[in-house]
């Protein structure tokens, strides 16, 4: 008998109760399969008073197990590892409060690969990027680090090797150091785009560039001309501090990128 994929949907939210329930109803509209598939939602809320309350109907998803945390204001990255306490087994896919899947059958779709592909650890997609005035897909190019989260679907185990999210309160490129840690034999890329990343959170603030071409500096590549500027020189100072010591991406030359905050 073929194993269920298993698949574990974290969310962030912090204040944000209309785009937790556009994430929610996403979900809910995903057609697959129960016999072939296991979907679990982990909620981690970080709102001073509490985005939703646990026996709100929205947080109870027919057919899905759905676990509702609190977490005192913080790094985004601690919810994440928060959440990961609970799935502790099967994939990861990190979803944004406000980000939704590109179409009903996306679940089926991840719940296909490692049949097809049993080496792949990891599954990805080019991006729909949608603001308030645009909207458009972003190649995925993890050669020139073009990787977004909402994308990024992964073997939970992997954690085991690189360690958890950094979390530091000024270090906000954790999932790119993730990401750009796996090996590339690893990945599946998908033809169809996972998830509508809806601009306006964190991860979307105008800083955002700063803080990849940091982290692209720690894992040398690129230079520093590059990225001279007081921000990108806080960033770096920062996620420094975070990590000790970061190595080489796996994807321009090889050695691990260890990095936890146990």
């Amino acid at each position: 008998m073929v194993a269920r994929f298993a698949l574990n949907i974290v969310i962030p939210t912090k204040m944000a109760e209309a785009g937790l329930r556009a994430t929610l109803d996403s979900i809910a509209n995903q057609e697959y399969c129960a016999d072939e598939c296991r979907v679990q939602v982990v909620i981690v809320d970080g709102s001073p008073s509490r985005t939703l309350h646990p026996d709100d109907s929205a947080l109870h998803l027919p057919g899905i197990d759905m676990t509702y945390l609190e977490v005192s204001d913080g790094s985004p990255f601690e919810a994440m590892n928060l959440g990961l306490q609970v799935a502790t087994e099967g994939w990861v896919h990190i979803l944004n409060s406000g980000d939704v899947y590109a179409d009903c059958r996306v679940i089926l779709r991840l719940a296909a690969v490692p049949a097809k592909d049993p080496r792949a650890r990891v599954i990805a997609s080019d991006a729909i990027i949608e603001s308030r005035t645009k909207r458009f897909i972003q190649p995925i190019q993890p050669e020139k680090s073009r990787v977004n989260h909402q994308c990024f679907v992964y073997q939970r185990n992997l954690h085991e090797r690189l360690g958890t999210y950094a979390a530091y309160p000024t270090a906000r490129v954790s999932d790119y150091l993730f990401m750009m840690s796996t090996r590339s034999e690893e990945w599946h890329v998908l033809e169809q785009p996972i998830a509508i990343y809806r601009t306006g959170g964190v991860s979307g603030d105008g800083k955002s560039f700063y803080r990849r071409n940091c982290a692209d500096y720690l894992l040398g590549k690129k230079s520093g001309p590059r990225i001279v500027s007081e921000t990108a020189l806080f960033g770096i100072l920062s996620i420094a501090r975070t990590l000790r010591l970061a190595p080489r991406s796996r994807w321009e030359r090889p050695g691990p990128l260890a990095f936890s905050n146990k």
